[in-house]
């Protein structure tokens, strides 16, 4: 998209409600980690929501857990994990992998 055009007003509502779902299904016990896992396995590539997601801590320490599997398996890696909430470094060190 060139950058003299304006992005689509139906993207940025799409995007929002992505980042939505994504958030709560982190952040909130309403949401088990499958379904969180659901999100993520649909989206395994999207470094900028790996990254925000890591910054966070989840409802449940196994999210945390399950981030980290999807973190690792990421060519960046290391980016994402630059600035770590404590849940995710506990779920870091406590799943190494061997």
């Amino acid at each position: 998209m060139p950058d003299d055009q304006p992005i689509s007003p139906d993207l940025v509502a799409a995007f929002a409600a992505w980042l939505s779902i994504v958030l709560d299904r982190y952040l909130n016990a309403l949401y088990d980690t499958g379904e969180l896992e659901e999100v993520l396995f649909n989206f395994p590539d999207n470094e900028w929501m790996l990254g925000s997601l890591a910054c966070l801590d989840p409802d449940d320490p196994v999210k945390a857990a399950v981030l980290v599997k999807y973190v690792r398996q990421h060519p960046n890696e290391r980016l994402i994990r630059q600035r770590p909430s404590q849940a995710f470094v506990a779920a870091w060190t406590q799943h190494a992998e061997p």
